[in-house]
């Protein structure tokens, strides 16, 4: 017999299916269990279309109709309570006579925040609050992100066994191949790629998703002392690029000039968001990476660590928060490590 949080481990790989087509809405899945057969599942697959539980509900209209008021209703977060671009989920629940509603996490959303719940509890549904919480909250990192009007930041690189991320002036590849190609899936995972303007000007990188099946992101530098020139790839390959910078706000072809009032990550950030670029992955150099670290606003690190020793360099940055995962690919340990308030 499956266990509720077997159910709901379930329902978060359902709802990690959509990737980054639910933009800022979070990403959630769900299924209806009628004595251990599940007869209904479904997850919200694209922005603006419907949610999780709706899906579910609809697939065992088709299948199964007089055994949805009977079954418990699994889903990752907390149903809707508003009217949005769709109904509200908590309406659906009650219409169906849904008698038994497990939920993975609280809606961070003000406007939800627990009054689903409320309701559900004061229908006389009987609810299960907090099965696999935190797997269902990390799965809605970008969505409370998103929330402050900033996108979802991850910070990533690769060091030395000895913490030193490169050479000054020198290309030096660290990680193994098989982590490349992770990194590439990491990629087609955001909506935006950002590097600082000496990377460009070091590696003269593509930033694209070679490796990997899926779309490109937006590359964005900022180049506040217009360093970069024709001669770098991402100004004249055709892929979209933002340059953030302080004296112009234009497109040229592929290319898109944001003009800061400031130089704050802050700024960064806002400008970003209202562009609908909702998660970003921020690859280096150094310098950019430790005044994102230092302004603390970003979500979570993964830092790539070989085996090799370097001995000088330019040293990794150090960063405080919370053990997420770790995982070993050949010659590479992966750690993933989130803000302490995310």
């Amino acid at each position: 017999m499956a266990s509720h949080e077997e159910y709901m481990l379930y329902c978060v790989q359902l709802a990690k299916r959509a990737g980054k087509l639910t933009q800022s809405n979070p990403n959630v899945g769900s299924i209806l269990v009628h004595q251990e057969n599940i007869i209904g599942e479904g997850f919200h697959e694209l922005y603006g279309k419907n949610h999780a539980e709706r899906n579910a509900i609809n697939e065992a209209l088709k299948k199964n109709p007089a055994l949805i008021s009977q079954a418990t209703l699994y889903v990752t977060l907390e149903p809707c309570f508003h009217q949005g671009k769709t109904p509200p989920c908590v309406q659906l629940i009650l219409e169906h006579k849904i008698k038994k509603v497990v939920v993975g996490c609280q809606d961070p959303n003000p406007i939800v925040a627990g009054k689903s719940i409320k309701l559900l509890n004061e229908k006389g549904v009987e609810t299960i609050i907090g099965v696999a919480e935190k797997q269902c909250n990390f799965l809605i990192s970008k969505f409370k992100a998103n929330l402050k009007k900033r996108p979802y930041i991850i910070l990533k690189w690769a060091q030395s066994y000895d913490g030193f991320m490169g050479k000054p002036d020198m290309q030096i590849w660290i990680s193994n191949k098989f982590s490349k190609i992770l990194v590439h899936r990491w990629r087609a995972e955001v909506d935006g790629i950002m590097v600082g303007t000496q990377t460009i000007i070091n590696d003269n990188p593509a930033l694209t998703t070679r490796e990997w099946e899926g779309e490109n992101p937006i590359r964005i530098i900022p180049d506040f002392n217009n360093r970069l020139n024709a001669s770098h790839q991402i100004l004249n390959d055709g892929l979209s690029t933002i340059i953030l910078n302080t004296k112009k706000n234009k497109k040229e072809g592929s290319v898109e000039y944001i003009s800061l009032s400031s130089k704050t990550i802050h700024e960064y950030w806002g400008a970003l968001f209202n562009r609908q670029i909702y998660s970003v992955l921020v690859e280096g150099g150094k310098q950019l990476l430790e005044s994102i670290l230092k302004s603390g606003l970003w979500d979570e690190a993964r830092i790539i660590t070989n085996n090799k020793f370097l001995y000088t360099g330019i040293k990794s940055p150090t960063v405080i928060g919370k053990l997420y995962h770790k995982q070993s690919i050949s010659d590479d340990n992966i750690t993933t490590i989130l803000k302490e308030d995310s």
